[in-house]
């Protein structure tokens, strides 16, 4: 039976844009090499035991380089991760994100791409790899249909915009938060050589 989030009263998150600032902070911090949040002591797990009251949705890649409470230098129960290879979203992942929306309050939502993307730059080539393949059909699709020929980087972003874009459009509440500028959802690109995410 499916939850009705809509006749519940949903619980106020920080705005979307205000966590955009601390996350796109943070990952500056990172660059810079002066994480401020970098601790986990065992003080802020306790007080997590309760409840979450995350700041931002990640869905990003499953590459161990790319840690996302590391580049954005956030506290134990900052992010609510929700991690693929190539960050291809289902209807597992849609589920999560819906559930930290309606139910945990968060405001916004980041698709987190990342350049050397091994999941994107095996969609690119001919081979496939074991365990991807219900990966890399969606990103070949995607890359098909904007022309086919590009660099790894070019698709890297293109999947992040399309992942980004299919959960703008994957539920009508999404869609009326949005216009009522309570939801956010954006596309980013993380530079493995310099650290640094990017906005889409």
């Amino acid at each position: 039976m499916r939850l009705k989030y809509i006749a519940m009263e949903r619980p106020k998150g920080i705005p979307a844009d205000k966590a955009l600032e601390i996350l796109l902070t943070g990952n500056r911090h990172f660059v810079e090499n002066h994480q401020e949040n970098a601790s986990r002591a065992s003080t802020v797990v306790r007080k997590l035991d309760q409840e979450q009251r995350p700041l931002a949705v990640i869905v990003g890649c499953s590459d161990a380089r790319v840690p996302p409470d590391v580049i954005f230098d956030t506290h134990l129960g900052d992010l609510f991760t929700i991690r693929t290879a190539g960050h291809v979203i289902g209807a597992v992942s849609l589920g999560t994100v819906e559930y930290a929306v309606m139910v945990l309050g968060v405001n916004l939502v980041v698709v987190l791409g990342h350049g050397y993307c091994g999941a994107v730059t095996s969609a690119l080539s001919d081979a496939e790899t074991i365990g991807l393949a219900p990966v890399l059909a969606p990103i070949r699709e995607i890359v098909e249909k904007a022309g086919g020929n590009m660099t790894v980087d070019d698709a890297v972003r293109l999947n992040a915009r399309h992942t980004a874009e299919l959960l703008k459009s994957s539920r009508p509440a999404f869609q009326k938060m949005m216009s009522d500028g309570t939801l956010k959802i954006v596309a980013t690109y993380y530079d493995l050589n310099t650290g640094k995410v990017e906005i889409l």
